[in-house]
């Protein structure tokens, strides 16, 4: 399993980041590496050979497992993490102050947890890289099947002391379980999903971190902070007016400042974080009064969405405005995205009293309505049966047989 996991990471690389990233695995020294690169660029090989050749020089060295192959891969991750989607958690009731900071300690105390759920084999790793704990959870397959499968492992990065932890790739089937193992791990209680994901995780975790450790002044800090140890915020630069007596006069001069003004005040000198996708959403019973009134009272909602998508959403919707093609200022749901940390927002939806009052009005109505068509029914089979007589003799017998009666006793006289 070992030797096919290694072929299967080093075949995704690109040819020109190999080696790369092969000086950064603490598993082979860097004469191993400068050999199987000059024994490659020797014999002008393919991605395909140099990755079988890597497994085979892994093989005949002692102490292969899964854990070192986990850090090949998350190195691989390391390099190039804007491949994964990452999604943001909070941490909440801390129960234990000192965190360690140690990669082999906090491996070993996430392997303790998962081993209380799990009895199938799995592999952790954990790296320490720029400051932050990088964790590679290798779950086993549902089923047993040949070769390496990395869509079933689980990658997370925590910021130590502090409540936020980014995971990628984590199934609904593990999550109640790995997230427990998590937050036991890292001295905490409970963890709940923040709607906050994205590709760029420095991005998502400055946001996460402005909104639960800097308090009220969370809005200050990421419009009009740019300086400090722990900023990594960069400043947006002006540039500087040129002055051209061309003999064109810009009559919109004082608009377009004004514009750049309330720009700046909702949000602020610096460059804003990266988010590819925010989605806005509405749900309301039908209102309109001329189109369709019959879907007024039926207690239905209508759920409409709206998604921005780019490359960075802030940036860009930024960028209309201060172009003049969005209306300034713009409104609070969009100036809000950075304060609120979340990529999903719910712009209206009724009140439950509300809810439940059209729901009962719409079967009252429902009900109504069947009892009138119900005495219809009754009304018109009514008028329909056919009227039945009484004899004195106890038979019954209808109005017309009764006339053919008396029409054959006369024919009889």
């Amino acid at each position: 399993m070992e030797l096919l996991a290694i072929k299967s990471i080093v075949s995704k690389i690109k040819g020109a980041d190999i080696f790369q990233i092969l000086d950064k695995w603490k598993f082979l020294k860097k004469s191993e590496v400068e050999d199987i690169k000059s024994l490659a660029k020797s014999e002008r090989k393919t991605k395909l050979n140099i990755a079988t050749d890597i497994a085979e020089f892994c093989k005949n060295k002692d102490g292969l497992t899964m854990e070192a192959v986990g850090e090949l891969e998350l190195i691989c991750v390391q390099s190039f993490p804007a491949k994964k989607q990452w999604c943001v958690y909070h941490l909440t009731e801390e129960c234990k102050k000192a965190t360690t900071t140690d990669p082999s300690k906090f491996k070993t105390k996430l392997k303790k947890q998962i081993r209380l759920y799990f009895n199938k084999e799995y592999s952790v790793s954990v790296l320490l890289h720029h400051g932050l704990l990088w964790g590679c959870v290798q779950m086993p397959p549902p089923r047993r099947r040949r070769g390496y499968e990395p869509r079933h492992n689980l990658y997370f990065i925590h910021y130590p002391h502090s409540p936020v932890i980014i995971f990628s790739g984590l199934k609904a089937a593990h999550e109640n379980f790995i997230s427990q193992c998590l937050v036991v791990t890292l001295g905490f209680r409970q963890i709940t999903e923040m709607s906050l994901s994205g590709r760029d995780y420095p991005s998502l975790a400055q946001l996460a971190m402005n909104k639960y450790m800097q308090g009220g002044f969370t809005k200050y800090v990421s419009m009009h902070m740019s300086e400090g140890p722990l900023c990594d915020l960069t400043s947006r630069k002006r540039k500087a007016v040129r002055e051209v007596d061309d003999g064109v006069t810009d009559l919109e001069a004082g608009e377009k400042r004004r514009r750049l003004e309330t720009l700046a005040d909702s949000f602020g000198d610096n460059v804003q974080p990266t988010l590819e996708r925010v989605q806005f959403r509405v749900e309301l019973p039908y209102r309109s009064k001329r189109v369709a009134t019959e879907l007024q009272g039926d207690g239905e909602l209508f759920h409409s969405k709206v998604r921005f998508q780019g490359t960075s959403v802030l940036e860009g919707i930024r960028s209309l405005a201060e172009a003049g093609y969005a209306t300034v200022p713009l409104p609070k749901h969009l100036t809000i995205i950075p304060t609120r940390a979340r990529n999903s927002f719910l712009l209206a939806r009724p009140s439950r009293q509300a809810a439940t009052t059209g729901a009962a009005s719409s079967r009252g109505d429902i009900a109504k309505n069947g009892s009138d068509h119900m005495n219809k029914s009754r009304n018109v089979s009514k008028s329909m049966e056919p009227t039945i007589t009484v004899n004195k003799s106890g038979n019954k017998s209808s109005e017309q047989n009764k006339e053919r009666a008396k029409s054959g006793r006369g024919r009889k006289k």
